[in-house]
């Protein structure tokens, strides 16, 4: 079984619930949860045993029944796919580390979606940690975050940037080291939160690479870009 998913920027109106439909041989189950959270993003199933370029190709004959517009992102779990997959649609792979909303991440979207009276700030404060223990969804706290007093390195208001109608945001920060902080120090993870400090952390990621500051004025260039 190989499991595709696709970047729904518009998809077509259905009714709420889980939308289900079949296509032949090839595509046999296709599901969008019609939540507000999940229905940007169509789940194909297919069949093991068939040709990656054929399986593609009924995928994208498919595709205008669910979108009105061209997939945003794609990602299948076979590389031969997934391949065929991104030149029938025109779309680079995705690298680097995935950034993981966590629990309280979509608890946060949708509070602030829905205009809740729990809704909180903005979550473009970033917090770094030379914690390298992989992400986790029930995380709430930056395991060992960087809190040092009048350190270069501790928790910052982000920057935000966005096209209109573009798919994607990012957050930016430069962290610059200074006198007050302990080091040298290897940078290894951050999180993203809706407070100066405490607050929910929204998202959790690895960075790409670790990051070594051994001396004051030594920096790190951070950019998320995170996509809806």
């Amino acid at each position: 079984m190989t499991v595709v998913e696709l970047g729904n920027v518009r998809p077509v109106e259905t009714v709420g619930g889980l939308y289900h439909s079949t296509s032949g041989p090839v595509v046999p189950e296709v599901a969008r949860e019609m939540n507000p959270l999940l229905a940007h993003t169509t789940t194909i199933v297919l069949p093991d045993g068939h040709d990656p370029a054929r399986a593609a190709a009924e995928v994208a004959l498919l595709w205008p029944s669910h979108s009105t517009d061209g997939a945003g992102w794609v990602r299948a779990s076979d590389a031969e796919v997934d391949e065929e997959l991104r030149d029938l649609f025109g779309l680079k792979p995705i690298v680097g580390p995935t950034m993981l909303l966590t629990n309280a991440g979509l608890d946060f979207f949708a509070k602030q979606a829905a205009g809740a009276a729990s809704a909180t700030a903005v979550a473009k404060w970033i917090a770094l940690t030379a914690n390298a223990t992989a992400a986790g969804a029930t995380d709430t706290t930056l395991t060992a975050e960087i809190v040092t007093g009048g350190g270069g390195l501790i928790r910052a208001a982000g920057t935000y940037a966005h096209t209109a109608a573009a798919t994607t945001y990012t957050v930016s920060n430069t962290f610059a080291a200074n006198g007050s902080d302990a080091l040298p120090v290897t940078l290894a993870k951050v999180g993203a939160f809706d407070a100066a400090s405490v607050g929910n952390m929204v998202f959790e990621t690895l960075l790409s690479a670790t990051a070594t500051l051994s001396a004051s004025g030594d920096s790190l260039a951070l950019t998320w870009t995170i996509t809806l």
